[in-house]
C-alpha cells in the first residue's frame, strides 16, 4: 500500500509500506476514517488536562503535593520542575486541535483547589505558563461518551485490516509496552497478508506466527535499551563539564559560560539534566564559538544557552523556532514572557544554521509568537 507524507516546506511524496502503524494520538480516529471511511467506530476519547507553572518559591526544591481526591473526583498535585512548580490538572472531553489552550476558569480551578494546601495562595497574577494537552485515551464502548471517568486508561492496539495498525490510550510510562505490542501486531499484519483485523491484548503480547516476518524479527529489546544521554551519565558530570571550560589565558575555569541569574554551574547543572552524555558537546560549541557568543543565555533567570540552539539544528533535527521553545527545550512551559523574549535570537541562530532567507525568518518569529498565545490566560 501507499501512503503520502509531507516536509517542512510543504512538499509531498509518496511512501510504500506493507504496514502503516498508525500512532497520532487524539488524531487517532481521524486518521483511521481516511482509511476505512466516516463511519469507523471511535476507539479513542479525547481528554484534555491543563497544567499551570508557578514560580519555584511555591514548593520545596525536592517536595510535591497530591491531592488524591478533590470535590469533584479529580486529582491535583503541585510538582518541582526544572526550577519551577507546576500543578495540575483538569480532566475533561476536549475538542481535537493542534494547539490547545488553557482557559482562564481552568486555570481559576486548579488554583482554587490548591489555595487550602498554601500558607500564600497561587494567584493568576503568579502563573508564569499555562498549557493544554489532549490525552488519547482508550474509549470503553458501554462508557458515557461526555465523561472520561470510566475511560480505560490502558492502550489498545488494533488491526485495521487494510494495512494499517493502531496503537492508542496509554501513558508515559507505558510507551515502551506500547511500542513493543504494536510493532508485534504489524508484524503479523503483514504476515498475514493484511487480510483479517482484530484487537490486541494490552497487558500481554499475542504470541507471533513463524512466516515471513515473524521468522526474522528477533524478540523486542527495547526494554534494555537505554534512553539518549544515559550511556555516560553520572551525578558529577555537572561539575566535570565546568572544570572542562576553558579560560581566555588557555588555563580551565568555568568563563566561556554565561554565569549571570544563578551561576555558572547552575548552566552546567541544566546540560547534564537535559542532555546527559551529550553534554559535553554543547559545552564544547559554547566554549569554541567566537567571542564565547554561544555560551551566553538566551534569557536572563533561565539556564538555556545559545549553543543549544545550534546543537539542536545539527543533531536533534530542529527545523522551526517554535521546536526549540517548547520541544528541544521547555522555555514556553516554563515562563512564556522569557521564551517570547528569546525568540529573536533562537530564531536568528537558527537562520544561520538551517539556511533560511529573510522571509523564512520573519514568518518563523510570526508564527513562534502565535504559538506563545496558547501558553497565556
Amino acid at each position: 500500500g501507499g501512503d503520502r507524507g509531507g516536509t517542512a516546506v510543504g512538499e509531498e511524496f509518496e511512501v510504500r509500506a506493507k504496514v502503516v502503524l498508525n500512532a497520532t494520538g487524539p488524531f487517532t480516529d481521524g486518521v483511521r476514517r481516511m482509511s476505512s471511511g466516516p463511519d469507523k467506530k471511535g476507539i479513542m476519547t479525547p481528554a484534555g488536562g491543563v497544567h499551570v507553572t508557578l514560580p519555584g518559591y511555591f514548593a520545596p526544591h525536592a517536595t510535591g503535593l497530591i491531592v488524591p481526591k478533590t470535590k469533584d473526583g479529580r486529582v491535583v498535585f503541585m510538582l518541582p520542575w526544572l526550577g519551577a512548580v507546576i500543578a495540575g490538572t483538569t480532566d475533561a472531553v476536549a475538542p481535537i486541535t493542534l494547539r490547545p489552550r488553557a482557559t482562564v476558569e481552568e486555570v481559576d480551578s486548579i488554583l482554587e483547589e490548591l489555595a487550602p494546601y498554601l500558607s500564600v495562595p497561587a494567584t493568576r497574577a503568579d502563573v508564569t505558563s499555562a498549557w493544554a494537552g489532549i490525552r488519547p485515551l482508550a474509549a470503553d464502548p458501554t462508557a458515557d461518551p461526555t465523561s472520561t471517568e470510566n475511560i480505560l486508561r490502558d492502550h489498545i492496539v488494533v488491526d485495521e485490516g487494510d494495512g494499517m495498525v493502531t496503537v492508542t490510550g496509554g501513558k508515559w510510562t507505558t510507551y515502551r509496552l506500547m511500542a513493543e505490542h504494536a510493532v508485534d501486531a504489524a508484524i503479523t499484519a503483514a504476515d498475514r497478508g493484511r487480510t483479517g483485523g482484530g484487537s490486541y491484548a494490552t497487558t500481554s503480547g499475542e504470541a507471533r506466527g513463524t512466516t515471513a516476518l515473524a521468522a526474522k524479527a528477533t524478540p523486542c529489546r527495547t526494554v534494555a535499551v537505554a534512553v539518549v544521554g544515559s550511556h555516560g551519565y553520572s551525578p558529577d558530570l555537572s561539575v566535570r563539564l565546568a572544570q572542562s571550560q576553558p579560560r581566555s589565558d588557555g588555563a580551565r575555569t568555568s568563563s566561556s559560560i554565561s554565569s549571570d541569574g544563578g551561576g555558572e554551574i547552575g548552566v552546567m547543572r541544566h546540560l547534564a539534566r537535559s542532555y546527559g552524555d551529550r553534554a559535553p558537546v554543547v559545552a564544547q560549541l559554547a566554549s569554541s564559538s567566537a567571542l564565547g557568543a554561544l555560551g551566553n543565555r538566551l534569557v536572563p533567570g533561565h539556564p538555556v544557552i545559545a549553543a543549544e540552539v545550534v546543537y539542536a539544528a545539527r543533531h536533534e533535527y530542529c527545523q522551526t523556532t517554535c521546536d526549540f521553545i517548547a520541544r528541544r527545550t521547555r522555555l514556553a512551559f516554563l515562563d512564556v514572557e522569557a521564551a517570547e523574549a528569546a525568540l529573536p535570537a533562537v530564531t536568528a541562530l537558527l537562520a544561520e544554521e538551517l539556511g533560511w532567507g529573510v522571509g523564512r525568518a520573519a514568518q518563523e518569529l510570526t508564527d513562534a509568537k502565535q504559538f506563545l498565545t496558547t501558553f497565556r490566560v
